[in-house]
């Protein structure tokens, strides 16, 4: 037999799991669209390798919800780094900049899809 209060946690717990669902679909698309930013209108090109290996991954531990923005070669730490390489396309800080300048966007973002679950 049901009780308010096992009705009450089951519906705590629905809310926590979409909340989590919500907070992570909206991480994901800030990371896509701020990996794409980085990689169109930042990362230096050359033969294009370093360019196309730019991704996000998503990473659950506990309640913790991360997106990993990278580049995936060897040489991508070093070119983000360096202010005096020569980039004829592209330059230096090439993900911390879009990162920074779309973080306050993320916050937004992620408040306005967790209101939709409490709609």
């Amino acid at each position: 037999m049901s009780n308010g209060l096992d009705d009450c946690l089951r519906n705590l717990q629905k809310v926590q799991r979409d909340f989590e669902a919500a907070a992570m679909a909206a991480l994901i698309k800030w990371g896509r669209e701020t990996i794409d930013d980085s990689k169109n209108n930042y990362c230096p090109v050359d033969t294009g390798l370093m360019k196309g290996t730019g991704n996000i991954a998503t990473e659950i531990e506990g309640t913790s919800h991360n997106v990993i923005l990278f580049f995936n070669t060897p040489y991508a730490p070093l070119v983000h780094e360096n202010p005096n390489a020569h980039h004829p396309i592209g330059e230096y800080g090439f993900l911390l900049k879009p990162f920074n300048r779309r973080a306050p966007k993320l916050v937004t973002d992620l408040g306005s899809e967790l209101k939709k679950v409490i709609k």
